[in-house]
């Protein structure tokens, strides 16, 4: 069994999914006020199952891209409860765990703030491109999935008028996020120290901020 936890973009989720099986799925209020919520569903969802951490093969947790804070918050949550429970941890791209209700040619995209988006087409590797160079990468009628195209589609189409791409407004997936925890894992990409890589990619709003490098060195 894997607990499954993904909070990097608007739309979180938890879950608890046994092979192809979901055993418990809850998506959290959209928004970012996931610290609210997450550790909550979690213990609801294993005393609803009558079940431990322990007694998960792992827990995977979203590594983004995404929102910063979203990240930290699940990726906090998910070290914590890994070590405290020794229950291996891993890392799954953002990106990947959404993907369309239906099996289409599709690219999944969030948008990155600052005139960007994130983006992987087909479950390919994930790339942070301007969005006046999105059209160069993206197919004349392809399917974008994402988890907030309230920002995000507007601008597109204001850039790209004469594009006829479909847009679909998802949830991470869990039976996706779960195969791909499950081939992480058997490749033994994963921890028992809590330690997880987050996928920034693109600089935070703080890396931004006009501040020379010499002074933010410490010594």
């Amino acid at each position: 069994m894997y607990l499954l936890i993904e909070s990097s973009t608007e739309r979180a989720m938890v879950a608890i999914v046994d092979e192809e099986k979901i055993l418990f799925h809850v998506d959290l209020p959209f928004g970012y006020q996931h610290s609210r919520y997450l550790v909550p569903q979690i213990d609801l969802g294993l005393r609803q199952l009558n079940l431990t951490l322990r007694q998960m093969e792992a827990i995977a947790v979203g590594i983004g891209p995404g929102s910063f804070t979203g990240l930290r918050v699940g990726a906090m949550t998910a070290k914590a409860l890994s070590f405290a429970s020794s229950v291996p941890l891993v890392g799954v791209c953002t990106l990947h765990t959404f993907i369309p209700a239906q099996e289409a040619a599709y690219a999944s995209i969030i948008d990155a703030k600052m005139g960007g988006a994130y983006l992987a087409i087909q479950g390919n590797h994930p790339e942070i491109l301007p969005l006046d160079q999105l059209g160069g990468r993206l197919g004349d009628e392809l399917l974008l999935v994402t988890p907030s195209a309230a920002q995000l589609q507007p601008k597109l189409a204001r850039l790209y008028p004469d594009r006829a791409w479909v847009w679909e407004e998802t949830a991470p997936n869990p039976l996706r996020m779960a195969a791909l925890a499950r081939h992480k894992f058997a490749r033994g990409e994963y921890t028992l120290d809590g330690h997880i890589e987050l996928s920034y990619m693109g600089k935070t709003q703080a890396e931004k901020a006009a501040i020379p490098e010499k002074k933010m060195q410490t010594g």
